[in-house]
């Protein structure tokens, strides 16, 4: 038994829900949330949202060794839309990237299936980011493909970024003024922050706090609180925790990045004995090329 777990205060805590688990039964468990916050964010129309909702499937074959652990947060789709929400802790080295990646790779398994490119739908990914690189100034930062005076070349994706850390960051600070003071201020919360700041929250009372006076918050809060103890229970979240702190240190970032090269050395070394192999067989130089995927002139350093 593991006895430095540790405890969750489950009378004054939740799990927050940008914890994998919570977030992923938050959004197919509350579909009233799911519909006000992705409508809010993207300008779909609620009743579509409601409507013509279906779950795609959330966990995707990994490709290469750069995707190792890689799973969406949420995906779903609507008629006409295919949406998929990623949870980003930190800008990582690479999360751009990896991000666009896995996004074409939906968008490629969707192709596959469609008819005609006439008939794929909009792809639509919304990014609630840990940091605020993109919502300095701007709430919701909204990326299209377009050309250097702003056309638009294609209306079949789009990728959205909202800092929850910045609503966090403008709860905790309104926390103490007033209400008249956050009225003058302009520390009053948005309906979209309230949305945005009920992810990282821990504290119960301000979970309560935040979501009183809207029941689809409510339901949420409510949903939050009930995985808090299902997990606790089962022990989950000491592995998210564990996997959040180690980020957060940059240790996996490095391991992965030492394991990616030391991966490349040994395949690279690979291609080098066998072409050695090859050579001695008395193999003409272009079939060793083509067979191990080495260049000319590093066939011909080993002759």
């Amino acid at each position: 038994m593991n006895t430095s777990r540790r405890k969750i205060n489950l009378e004054k805590e939740v799990i927050p829900a940008t914890s994998d688990h919570v977030f992923k039964a938050l959004m197919a468990k509350c579909p009233r949330y799911r519909v006000e916050l992705t409508s809010m964010i993207t300008g779909i129309p609620k009743d579509l949202i409601l409507n013509t909702y279906y779950e795609k499937n959330t966990e995707h074959v990994v490709d290469t060794a750069l995707e190792k652990g890689r799973t969406s947060d949420y995906i779903f789709g609507l008629d006409n839309y295919i949406v998929n929400y990623e949870l980003n802790d930190s800008l990582k080295e690479g999360l751009i990237d990896r991000n666009d990646n896995y996004f074409d790779k939906i968008k490629v398994s969707i192709l596959k299936m469609s008819e005609s490119y006439q008939n794929m739908p909009v792809f639509i990914q919304i990014n609630l980011n840990n940091f605020n690189k993109f919502n300095k100034f701007r709430d919701i930062a909204v990326f299209k493909s377009r050309d250097e005076d702003g056309v638009v070349e294609t209306l079949k994706w789009e990728k959205y970024h909202l800092s929850y850390k910045k609503a966090l960051r403008k709860y905790l600070n309104g926390k103490r003024l007033s209400k008249l003071e956050k009225y003058l201020n302009g520390n009053r919360l948005s309906k979209l922050e309230k949305y945005l700041v009920t992810l990282p929250l821990r504290n119960k009372k301000d979970l309560d706090k935040v979501s009183e006076g809207d029941d689809i918050l409510v339901e949420a809060v409510t949903e939050i609180k009930r995985m808090t103890y299902d997990l606790d229970k089962v022990g989950l979240y000491d592995i998210e925790e564990d996997r959040k702190r180690l980020e957060k240190t940059g240790l996996i970032a490095a391991e992965q990045k030492g394991e990616r090269r030391g991966e490349k050395r040994g395949i690279e070394q690979g291609k080098l004995e066998t072409a050695k192999n090859l050579i001695a067989m008395k193999l003409p130089l272009k079939d060793v090329v083509k067979a191990t995927g080495l260049s000319e002139k590093q066939v011909r350093k080993l002759c």
